[in-house]
C-alpha cells in the first residue's frame, strides 16, 4: 500500500503542468485550474461564473496543448487563435499564456516601403510577434506616440507584416507614412489584435469576402490564408471604390485567381469605372449576385459604416450572424 501511494504521488507530481505568464513560471496543484493558478499565484485575471458561461475570464494560449473542454462556447476563430477559459481549464502539458497585447509594444524595422496607388502606402514590417492574416495592429512614430489601427495582409510564413496606409488629409500618421517614413526606420508596434480570421470548418462552404478601399488588406490575408490552408470552396473577392484610382493591387488580384480556379476577384467603381473594374453599387452588385447569402461564409472588411449596411443586408438575405466576419474602420486624424 505504502508503495502505491507513492506511486500515486510520483505520478501526480510528473503530470502537473507549469504555466508560463508575464515572465513568470509556476506549477498548477493537482485539480487546480489555470484561473485558480493565476489568482494563487498574485495575477488579477477577471472572472465572474466559474462555470465557463460569462466567459470573462479568458485568455490565449501561445504554445501548448489546450483541453478541449476549455473551449466551449468558443467559435471557430478564438479557437484557432489559441483562446480558452481558464476557469474551464485543466492542461495536462505545459501552457504558454500571452499577456495582455495592450500592454506589450516592440520596435520594428521597416523592410520596404512602397506606393500602390496615389493615395495607399505598402509597408513591409519585421515580424516580432504571431499573428493571424485578417488581424490588425497599431503602429506609431517611436517619438511620440501616436499609434494607429491597419490591418495585416501578409501570412505568417510570409516573414513579414504587411500594412495598407490609405493617406488621411491631415493625418497624423498616414502623413508622416507618405512624406518621412523610409525603409530602415523604426517603428512602435502593439499586437496583434481581432478575429477577422479565416476559420472555416468546412473547406467547402463557399465565401464572399467584400471590401472598400484599404478594406482589401484584411481580405487579401484572409485569401491567401484560406487558399493556403486548402479552401476548396467558391471563393468571390468584391472591392470597391468610388473611382478607379481608388482601386490598387489590380494584377496582383489578377495573378492569384488565375492560379486558382475556385476564385474569383472583382473590382467595383462606383463611377469612371476602367477595365478591368466594373461600374456599379457594390451594395446592389453583392445582393443582385448572391440573392441568397444562406450557408455562406462572409468576410466585410472597410469603413464602418460600409460593414453595418452590408453586414446587415447579408444577414436579411439569409447569413447566419456566427458566418459573418467583419473589420470595422473607424477614421482618425
Amino acid at each position: 500500500m505504502p508503495c502505491l501511494f507513492i506511486r500515486t504521488l510520483l505520478l501526480a507530481v510528473l503530470s502537473m503542468a507549469v504555466i508560463k505568464y508575464d515572465n513568470q513560471h509556476f506549477s498548477l496543484a493537482g485539480g487546480q485550474s489555470v484561473l485558480d493558478g493565476l489568482l494563487a499565484n498574485g495575477h488579477n485575471v477577471p472572472n465572474a461564473c466559474r462555470a465557463g458561461a460569462c466567459q470573462s475570464c479568458k485568455l490565449q494560449a501561445t504554445d501548448g496543448e489546450i483541453p478541449i473542454e476549455a473551449q466551449q462556447g468558443l467559435n471557430s476563430a478564438e479557437k484557432q487563435l489559441g483562446y480558452f477559459l481558464s476557469c474551464q481549464c485543466y492542461p495536462t502539458t505545459d501552457l504558454n499564456i500571452a499577456t495582455s497585447a495592450l500592454t506589450q509594444s516592440h520596435s520594428v524595422k521597416v523592410l520596404e516601403k512602397t506606393q500602390l496607388s496615389d493615395d495607399v502606402v505598402q509597408l513591409k514590417l519585421e515580424a516580432p510577434i504571431h499573428f493571424e492574416a485578417g488581424q490588425f495592429i497599431n503602429l506609431s512614430v517611436e517619438v511620440d506616440g501616436n499609434a494607429r489601427s491597419y490591418s495585416i495582409a501578409s501570412l505568417p510564413s510570409d516573414g513579414f507584416i504587411e500594412c495598407h496606409i490609405k493617406r488621411i488629409p491631415g493625418g497624423v500618421f498616414s502623413d508622416f507614412a507618405f512624406k518621412t517614413l523610409q525603409a530602415g526606420d523604426t517603428l512602435r508596434l502593439q499586437g496583434p489584435f481581432g478575429k477577422c480570421i479565416y476559420s472555416c470548418e468546412d473547406k467547402s462552404q463557399p465565401m464572399v469576402l467584400a471590401g472598400l478601399g484599404t478594406g482589401l488588406a484584411p481580405l487579401l490575408g484572409i485569401t491567401r490564408s484560406a487558399l493556403a490552408k486548402g479552401h476548396n470552396g467558391p471563393m468571390h473577392l468584391i472591392v470597391g471604390a468610388k473611382s478607379t484610382s481608388g482601386l490598387y493591387m489590380t494584377d496582383k488580384l489578377r495573378a492569384l485567381a488565375e492560379q486558382y480556379s475556385n476564385l474569383q476577384v472583382t473590382q467595383i467603381a462606383q463611377q469612371g469605372a476602367v477595365a478591368p473594374a466594373i461600374s456599379a453599387d457594390i451594395y446592389q452588385f453583392c445582393k443582385q449576385t448572391y440573392p441568397s447569402t444562406q450557408g455562406f461564409s462572409l468576410y466585410l472588411c472597410g469603413a464602418q459604416s460600409f460593414v453595418t449596411k452590408l453586414k446587415k443586408q447579408s444577414f436579411l438575405l439569409g447569413a447566419s450572424m456566427a458566418q459573418i466576419h467583419a473589420d470595422s474602420f473607424v477614421a482618425c486624424s
